[in-house]
């Protein structure tokens, strides 16, 4: 869909109205999630395909099943102290993605800088089983077990994820149930 078509029986309205009113505040939980699957597909040079609603993975790649999940200290609601960071685990999932926006709260915290965002590329099974979230100390220690290069930046995300899919993907595709 183009910016400028018009919203039919508007005084001029256009899509591109409807995009700045709807998501012009990244730093709400929700937005920010679109947002880092937008950075991942982006990294993946996969942005012709269509931002992922309601499918049972955010992503195919290389023959897996990959769900990007997001985490930030920042919320849009008053806090008393920054949220822990942790992420929802989805079990069936071969790979999960997880992006950690790591700015802490202040004035000058901008998601549309990239220098603030990091990236965790795990295999599903190496995951703590049985668990619905994971912390980010968690998920550090259990890639640093598995000898994962971690965290990850924006640039190197391609590279990292086609390295952990040349490393684990005969055990992923071994363990589907």
């Amino acid at each position: 869909m183009h910016p400028n078509t018009p919203l039919l029986g508007t005084d001029g309205l256009t899509v591109q109205d409807f995009w700045t009113w709807a998501y012009s505040d990244i730093n709400n939980n929700v937005r920010r999630a679109i947002f880092a699957e937008f950075l991942v597909f982006s990294a993946l040079e996969l942005l012709t395909l269509p931002q992922p609603a309601w499918k049972q993975f955010d992503l195919e790649y290389a023959g897996l099943n990959v769900e990007i999940k997001t985490s930030g200290s920042i919320q849009v609601w008053e806090q008393a102290k920054p949220t822990p960071i942790s992420w929802g685990v989805k079990p069936k999932a071969d790979l999960h993605i997880f992006c950690w926006y790591r700015e802490a709260p202040s004035p000058t915290a901008n998601v549309l800088n990239l220098e603030g965002w990091r990236f965790f590329i795990c295999p599903t099974y190496i995951l703590p089983q049985h668990k619905q979230r994971i912390s980010l100390k968690s998920l550090e220690t259990v890639c640093g077990k598995a000898s994962l290069a971690q965290p990850i930046h924006y640039d190197r995300l391609k590279v990292s994820l086609e390295r952990v899919i040349d490393r684990y993907q005969d055990e992923i595709l071994s363990r589907r149930t």
